[in-house]
Order: C-alpha cells, then structure tokens, then sequence
C-alpha cells in the first residue's frame, strides 16, 4: 500500500474522528482502524526489508578530535548520546565517525529514515 494511501485514511480519520456537532464524537470504524495498523505494520516491514546492509560513510575531509573518545566512552557505558549545535558546524559528520568505530567493532548499522509523518 502506498504511503499517499496511508496518508488519505490518517486523514480521513482525523477528519470524522469529531463529528461537526461538536457535542458529539465519532466512534471510528472497527475495520477502519484494523486497516490502518495493517497497513502501518506492512510499510514499516517494507523499510526494514530496505535498509541494509550498509556503512557508515565517513566524509574524508572530517578531522578527528579529542572529544570523540569521551563521547565513545558514553555511548559504551551510556548506549545514548546527544549531539547538539549549530548548522554545519559537523554533528552528523561527528555521529557517522562514531556509527564507523562501533561498525569496525562488529556491530549493525542501520540508517534512521526519515518518516512520512
């Protein structure tokens, strides 16, 4: 099913999820929301059968700093890290070089894609 198919029925939920009395509240469609998670499931199936395998793709102008160890450090320990700045000034340059290090350790890596939403 296609994403703009998706889309249509989100949409038409939310459309008729109120009735335009406003005292009144649509019940929604047993099978409409069945539809919706059947469809929902089958796409994001779709982008897992898509995405892989792949690597990291460091550019070759990023200069590594010092910083980069203390932010390996928490990702082992932590398994979450924030990075946070300005436009352009390397974040997802940064997030890729350290994607590359955990690759080379033997672990999967996998894109995040962007979402229809």
């Amino acid at each position: 099913m296609k994403v703009s198919t998706l889309l249509f029925l989100l949409k038409e939920w939310k459309t008729n999820h109120f009735s335009n009395n406003f005292g009144t509240k649509y019940s929604p469609d047993e099978k409409l929301i069945e539809r919706l998670i059947h469809i929902t499931k089958d796409y994001f199936k779709k982008i897992d059968s898509q995405d892989g395998p792949y690597e990291p793709n460091v550019s070759e102008k990023y200069v590594p700093r010092k910083i980069e160890v203390e932010f390996l450090s928490v990702l082992k320990e932590q398994r979450c890290l924030q990075l946070t700045g300005i436009s352009f000034c390397g974040k997802s340059e940064m997030a890729k070089y350290l994607a590359d290090h955990f690759h080379q350790e033997g672990y999967i890596y996998k894109r995040a894609l962007p979402t229809f939403w």
